[in-house]
């Protein structure tokens, strides 16, 4: 059987006031023609198909089309389940109807995973749709099995989940997971080994990881949630990532979903597929002048969604206005400063000492900026800090 394993499409993004729709609707067809092209028998989505509950009706459309299209002319199965950027009972509406026609979707979070059987040369495959989940609603669910009291964090109740299903599973057969989170691996010391994440995706104090070891005897788990594509512990354990670039801090990853070849047991291949964008979402860094003026080494990227990192050191007006003729889709502008990127500015306790404001002013604008007053500058701060002493 070959499976298709994408992840976090967030349709209806808005990404800085720019609608992505035109750019999703571009990426789902290179979806359809690589899973065409492929000979692609399952299709998965480990949730965040939406980018919010309540998704724009064009967004609704999209998935409506593409869904449709995939299944009536490719015939291939499908299957997904919501993540925190979804509603679930939205998502799962007529489920059951759905099923008969190759479209499988999960909904409202039980004891007992979903399970999906389907049968190729090789036997059962098993697909386990397991919902995006918080620990107040596993707590709710177990509350009845003395294990409410024990359900504190996302780690709990993922392990809870798992250990109550893993009698139902045949470990004997083929078995894949479907799940979305923040989840992780444990090394020997007890620390999460590192992981590709962007801010956005870090949770404060690690609160959110979840260990994905307790579910270690699935053949393969087909995570959604951090959008870069990523082993977890083993290459059959894996973020696909998201189909595109979804922020400025995504800018440098490399998207691709993966193809995974499944034989027997314990015999898959995984392969990865690259879908080309519409527009690509770039940084680019420099001073305006440059900018504006540098027709050769922009032309080519004009099109595409830039973030401009401004190298100036004096304020800039109209920045925004100046770089979209050049760069017509620019989503922001930063003014950064090259001697600050680390933040390490140490204050001496002996170098400030009996020293005055004016001073002090000099000292932390070269600090801050690299570079010394000049005498323009050195007269304003001057006159500012003998009217400030007059009071």
């Amino acid at each position: 059987m070959r499976i298709f394993h994408t992840a976090d499409w967030h349709l209806g993004k808005l990404i800085n006031g720019f609608s992505m729709l035109e750019d999703q609707k571009y990426i789902l067809d290179r979806l359809f023609d690589s899973l065409k092209f492929n000979n692609i028998d399952v299709l998965i989505i480990s949730g965040d198909i939406y980018d919010r509950s309540i998704p724009p009706q064009e967004a609704i459309k999209l998935l409506d089309d593409i869904i449709y299209k995939i299944i009536s002319e490719l015939n291939i199965k499908i299957l997904i389940i919501p993540g925190n950027h979804d509603g679930a009972q939205r998502l799962c509406f007529a489920n059951k109807l759905y099923k008969d026609n190759g479209l499988y979707i999960t909904g409202s979070l039980d004891k007992k995973i979903p399970k999906i059987l389907l049968k190729d040369e090789y036997g059962d495959l098993n697909f386990y749709l397991l919902p995006y989940f918080d620990p107040a609603q596993v707590s709710k669910i177990f509350e009845n099995n003395n294990l409410k009291n024990n359900i504190k964090t996302f780690n709990d109740a993922f392990s809870a989940i798992i250990n109550y299903n893993k009698k139902f599973i045949d470990l004997n057969s083929r078995n894949i997971l479907v799940a979305h989170g923040f989840f992780g691996a444990l090394n020997k010391n007890n620390i999460f080994y590192d992981q590709i994440l962007s801010p956005a995706e870090v949770s404060v104090g690690g609160a959110d990881i979840i260990d994905i070891s307790v579910a270690s005897f699935f053949d393969y788990i087909a995570l959604g949630h951090l959008h870069s594509p990523q082993k977890i512990k083993n290459q059959n354990f894996r973020y696909s990532g998201s189909l595109l670039k979804y922020s400025v801090d995504e800018a440098s990853q490399q998207k691709s979903c993966v193809v995974i070849d499944f034989k027997q047991k314990n015999n898959l291949d995984l392969s990865f597929e690259t879908l080309e964008p519409l527009r690509d979402l770039r940084v680019v860094r420099g001073y305006l002048k440059d900018l504006c003026e540098s027709e050769e080494s922009t032309k080519l990227i004009s099109n595409d969604y830039v973030f401009v990192e401004l190298l100036d050191r004096d304020s800039v007006f109209d920045a925004v206005p100046r770089l979209r003729q050049t760069f017509k889709n620019i989503i922001g502008v930063k003014m950064i400063n090259r001697f600050t990127n680390d933040n390490n500015i140490i204050i001496n306790k002996n170098k400030i000492q009996d020293k005055n404001f004016y001073s002090l002013f000099k000292d932390f604008y070269f600090d801050v900026s690299g570079y010394d007053l000049n005498s323009k500058k050195q007269k304003i701060i001057s006159e500012i800090f003998l009217n400030i002493n007059k009071y």
